[in-house]
């Protein structure tokens, strides 16, 4: 009789330790799931930081790029209106002019190749003036080139549109 309820007592034993094992495990199991939403909660995060980031850095670069493209205008007019092409001062602003366009090429920085009597485009160029002509929508006179970075328009160029003579 001993013996039976001996058996029965680590029956019981048994059963009771496994029942303990199993709500051990339920709790790790949960413990589990609550550490892994937090990581893919964190990684979420991780990702959409990187994303803000990247997109914060893309916007500085264009705004950089967009006050060397100014600069490069600049010297470019600046170029065109000095008289004496073999002074110092005409040879090393026309250094600098190259060192600004290497400088772009190296960021993919493109100028985009807009020429009179092309058909007007609003997406790449900005009309400042119009003057009448035989033909409409034409451009007639670039003040200043357009520019893409990575297929996107950087900067607009700046025409002259045709429109049609007014009778």
């Amino acid at each position: 009789m001993d013996d039976i309820n001996l058996q029965d007592q680590n029956d019981q034993n048994i059963v009771d330790e496994t029942n303990e094992i199993a709500g051990q495990d339920q709790d790790n199991l949960t413990e589990m799931q609550k550490l892994q939403d937090s990581y893919t909660r964190l990684l979420a995060e991780l990702v959409n930081t990187r994303r803000n980031m990247d997109s914060e850095i893309q916007k500085s670069k264009q705004s950089i790029m967009l006050k060397i493209i100014a600069l490069l205008d600049t010297y470019k007019i600046l170029l065109e209106n000095v008289q004496d092409k073999e002074h110092e001062a005409y040879q090393s602003l026309n250094d600098i002019l190259e060192q600004l366009s290497v400088l772009l090429a190296t960021e993919r920085v493109k100028k985009l190749e807009i020429k009179v009597g092309d058909k007007f485009d609003p997406n790449t160029s900005e009309a400042i003036s119009m003057q009448e002509s035989d033909e409409s929508d034409k451009v007639l006179a670039i003040v200043s080139p357009a520019y893409e970075i990575s297929g996107q328009i950087l900067k607009t160029a700046k025409v002259i549109v045709s429109k049609p003579k007014q009778t």
